[in-house]
């Protein structure tokens, strides 16, 4: 049950993270780097606000 608990909030954030933020890329040439291990996931996600071009 907490697992499935935890994948609802996680989805329910997303959602709301993306219907409030304005526009947001990648930062240009980043290269994503992981933790390794059990539990998988990204060390940093630079980003970059707003339209890309600034438009």
């Amino acid at each position: 049950m907490g697992a499935h608990l935890a994948r609802m909030e996680v989805k329910m954030c997303l959602q709301e993270f993306l219907r409030r933020i304005p526009d947001f890329t990648l930062k240009p040439g980043t290269k994503i780097e992981y933790w390794p291990g059990a539990v998988i996931g990204p060390k940093l996600v630079p980003l970059s606000w707003g339209r890309p071009g600034g438009a």
